[in-house]
């Protein structure tokens, strides 16, 4: 069941006040965002690229942070990251842009459980192009597979 399937008089239109507010807490993660490493010269760093709605795509460097890179590291199965790349530091992959404002704490398993990411149509098209690119750093070798 989700909130969009309920009756209702349409997004935005009601008459309620801030202080009427609803909210939720999840837990757990409700999917895996698969992510991988790409036009890096060793296998633990590179543009960092996720699989999203069929099709692979890269991650706007807007707000991205070693926070961030370490998450993404550790879904890899390394220790963390040691370095989050900005600019398109790897390169142009030639891949869309399909998400911005990951927002991790850090300690998070997976990107998926991170608390601000959004996807498309979100990404600030005034900032994110193919010269902002996220990338990563990892430290080590793979030490465990998630």
């Amino acid at each position: 069941m989700y909130l969009s399937n309920c009756s209702h008089s349409g997004f935005g239109n009601h008459d309620c006040y801030h202080y009427q507010d609803a909210g939720v807490v999840c837990q757990g993660s409700p999917f895996l965002i698969p992510v991988r490493l790409s036009n890096g010269t060793r296998p633990n760093e590179g543009t960092v690229e996720i699989f999203y709605q069929n099709r692979w795509g890269t991650i706007c460097d807007i707000f991205w942070t070693l926070q961030d890179a370490n998450v993404v590291c550790r879904q890899l199965g390394y220790d963390g990251a040691y370095n989050a790349t900005h600019s398109s530091y790897y390169g142009d992959s030639g891949l869309t842009t399909v998400m911005a404002y990951t927002d991790c704490f850090g300690q998070e398993s997976q990107l998926a459980n991170c608390t601000g990411f959004r996807y498309s149509p979100y990404i600030p098209q005034w900032y994110c192009d193919d010269s902002t690119i996220a990338g990563v750093m990892c430290i080590g070798e793979i030490t465990r597979v998630s």
